[in-house]
């Protein structure tokens, strides 16, 4: 009796170890709070890169609210020398299978993934699109030379490099940008990176200078005493020319300037009158033409002695002034009952070193 009580006890006993050790095991198996598996694949095919495959689990119906980049916890891998596009779908033959390259062994991508709209009803992968990322290298078309590099980001706009950020190349200027190193075919700005890399070559000038393309340049630059490398002609026909000193270098580079017209109203405050005020002893200006151009010189006192030149009321030891032609410049004086004052057809107070130019083309007229 007592050996088939104790048989009894043994049975209990194993049939309650059964039991918690089923109770575990349901536990331990128990389901994932998530209803499907996105996996991310980079999709490197035969690229040497150690990108990872990641996991996310997300509800039915649900947005794909994370991706690898967005949280320090679900990083991003890099592919060195590419750029991460987006997350796509697989492309799929006729029998549902995924097509891979046989060449790059990459995944064929499909419809890109819109992490904002689409929504996830069964597992699936997400394949990477990764693009090489081009590189744009400067080049001296003179030397050819490399002066500058950098990269893009494929399907991204690139502007005209600004003055601070330009290839430089010390004690030149640049002067403009082209698609190679022969013709005068200019590089067409903003470019739109691809995924080839691509060469822009650069002209550049000796010396420094600010590259003047228009009338409102031009007097930026002359105001603030810049080495002027004229690119055009100028028309200041129904512009305002802005009289004043100068004391830096000017290059025409054969262009002319036309319609300047100007008036000075002297008096005890504004002693002269011509196109340019006084030229410092730094000015050099050449290879110019001013066309059609008119200055008016007017005296409002009676006393006192004024002078006016057609191209400059002054010019200072050490200005040079070489090959400028006035063609068709007119100086029209109303000196009122003022006797003492004069009119030149070029500069009116000249201590500068002038050396072939015309300015024969001058008519003075009231003086």
């Amino acid at each position: 009796m007592k050996t088939k009580r104790s048989l009894l006890l043994v049975c209990a006993l194993v049939v309650l170890m059964l039991c918690i050790t089923l109770c575990a095991c349901n536990t331990s198996q128990a389901k994932p709070d998530y209803d499907y598996l996105v996996t991310f694949d980079y999709n490197v095919g035969t690229l040497d890169a150690n990108c990872q495959t990641q996991y996310l689990g997300v509800k039915a119906n649900s947005l794909v609210g994370l991706k690898p980049g967005t949280r320090d916890d679900f990083k991003q891998y890099e592919a060195s020398g590419y750029y991460l596009e987006g997350w796509y779908l697989p492309e799929k033959d006729a029998d549902g299978n995924v097509v891979v390259d046989a060449d790059t062994q990459m995944v064929k991508l499909a419809t890109k993934w819109d992490f904002s709209t689409m929504r996830v009803n069964s597992d699936m992968t997400l394949y990477a699109r990764l693009l090489r990322v081009p590189t744009m290298v400067f080049v001296d078309r003179e030397t050819g030379e490399e002066v500058k590099r950098e990269t893009g980001t494929p399907e991204s706009r690139k502007e005209r490099p600004s003055a601070v950020v330009e290839p430089v190349k010390s004690g030149y200027t640049l002067y403009e940008y082209y698609v190679d190193a022969t013709s005068e075919e200019t590089f067409e700005w903003p470019y739109v990176f691809g995924t080839e890399d691509i060469t822009v070559y650069c002209k550049y000038i000796q010396g420094s200078w600010t590259i003047v393309k228009s009338e409102d340049q031009l007097l930026a630059a002359l105001s603030s005493n810049k080495n002027i490398y004229l690119d055009c002609d100028l028309d200041f026909t129904d512009k305002t020319w802005r009289y004043g000193s100068f004391n830096g270098k000017l290059n025409g580079n054969g262009h002319t300037i036309t319609g300047i017209n100007l008036t000075r109203n002297c008096n005890k405050y504004t002693l002269g009158a011509g196109i340019f005020g006084t030229l410092g002893a730094k000015t050099d200006i050449y290879n110019l033409t001013i066309k059609d151009a008119v200055v008016n010189f007017n005296v409002k006192l009676d006393n006192g002695e004024f002078v006016g030149g057609f191209f400059a009321y002054e010019a200072r030891e050490g200005a040079k002034i070489t090959d400028v032609k006035i063609v068709n410049g007119t100086l029209n004086c109303d000196f009122g009952d003022n006797k003492t004052s004069t009119a030149y057809e070029w500069i009116a107070k000249d201590a500068s070193t002038t050396l072939n130019c015309d300015y024969s083309g001058v008519t003075i007229t009231g003086a």
